[in-house]
């Protein structure tokens, strides 16, 4: 089973660098129950691809990493 929340996002600001943005944290990936994916186990070696940009408060653009 596979479980991702996001609590923040990273964007590039010029003279500073990387700064991180909180976000409410929200559940973005849950294989038990179907969130964000396929309710289903992941087996080894198996690929899951998760939609965060643009996604519960993530901008669609511009952000370097997700925590």
């Amino acid at each position: 089973d596979l479980i991702a929340d996001v609590t923040g996002y990273y964007t590039d600001q010029p003279g500073v660098g990387s700064a991180l943005n909180p976000v409410t944290p929200a559940r973005f990936l849950d294989t038990r129950d179907g969130t964000g994916a396929a309710k289903q186990r992941v087996g080894p070696g198996g690929i899951v691809t998760l939609q965060v940009a643009g996604v519960k408060g993530v901008p669609a653009s511009g952000v370097t990493a997700v925590v």
